[in-house]
């Protein structure tokens, strides 16, 4: 008969949570689909090795006015062990006109233990894609 694989060996240390609702703004007409996805955070017990991310979205448009749309994400990842932890964040946003898709994001990335954290690395995004008849 066919054996299973042990189950994996792990600790919740903080628990997911997961959220999707619709905002309407009664007087600007703004309607919003927020979505946030949090996995949690978990500790791999074989090794030690701690890891999560929280990922939120926001949708929204104004009205009938399909050149008001925008999309704002916010993207944290983090992994470690107990003295030392590296983090990754990007935030990102997209908008149009008629003409051009705006990006723009900004990524930044930590490291630490104990002693708190240090940036190592940031770079910022900016760019305008044609929509050609999109």
């Amino acid at each position: 008969a066919p054996e299973a694989a042990r189950g994996w060996n792990h600790r919740v240390i903080r628990p997911e949570s997961y959220v999707r609702r619709i905002e309407h703004d009664l007087i600007s007409g703004d309607r919003t689909l927020v979505m946030e996805a949090d996995a949690g955070d978990c500790e791999n017990l074989d090794h030690g090795w701690v890891f999560g991310d929280t990922v939120r979205e926001r949708w929204r448009i104004s009205g009938n006015d399909p050149l008001s749309a925008r999309l704002d994400v916010d993207w944290e990842q983090r992994m470690g062990r107990a003295d030392w932890w590296v983090r990754t964040r990007i935030e990102a946003s997209m908008t149009a006109d008629a003409g051009n898709f705006r990006l723009r994001a900004e990524l930044v990335a930590t490291e630490g233990g104990p002693e708190g954290e240090t940036e190592v690395f940031r770079r910022q995004f900016d760019q305008e894609v044609p929509r050609g008849m999109i």
